[in-house]
């Protein structure tokens, strides 16, 4: 018998109420199911017992709320020299030096790459030396060479103005 079939002003009373008992009845059931499954899902994934704690427990991660210390009671010594150690040297520098050093001692910095140039320069210089003094000479003379290295006399305003 479907409730669309039915009217509710002809139903007496015992209709009525088993009526009513069935979707109370049905209610309850959903809600004893849904918490069944909650609790079931909450088993299997290891969260059901997660509250339950005992007092002696819980004083063991109390919060603290004094001067002087952290949240666990800790005393915090906030001047204390944090170090790290350079994978490359394994030396130990402080915290707030750590980041100027790893770049000059792997030689990635914003400098590198002009003293890595350096470098490369003043070695293939002592290799050319040693190989022959007359190609030395010939870049001497070489005029093209020595174009930009020439600096043009400035003029003194006294000069232009021909005093």
């Amino acid at each position: 018998m479907k409730m669309e079939d039915m009217s509710l002003s002809g139903l007496d009373n015992t209709k009525l109420e088993a009526l009513a008992q069935d979707i109370y009845s049905d209610l309850v059931e959903d809600a004893c199911l849904g918490l069944c499954f909650e609790v079931h899902r909450a088993v299997k994934q290891g969260y059901f017992f997660l509250d339950d704690t005992d007092q002696e427990s819980m004083k063991d991660f109390e919060i603290v709320d004094q001067p002087g210390v952290d949240i666990f009671g800790q005393v915090y010594n906030q001047w204390k020299n944090k170090e790290c150690v350079c994978p490359n040297c394994n030396r130990s520098i402080a915290a707030s030096r750590f980041a100027p050093h790893l770049e000059k001692c792997l030689g990635m910095g914003r400098n590198s790459s002009r003293i890595a140039n350096r470098r490369i320069a003043s070695s293939n210089n002592m290799n050319n030396k040693s190989e022959s003094d007359q190609e030395d000479n010939d870049d001497v003379n070489d005029n093209d060479w020595s174009y930009g290295s020439e600096k043009k006399a400035k003029k003194r305003k006294s000069d232009k103005s021909g005093k």
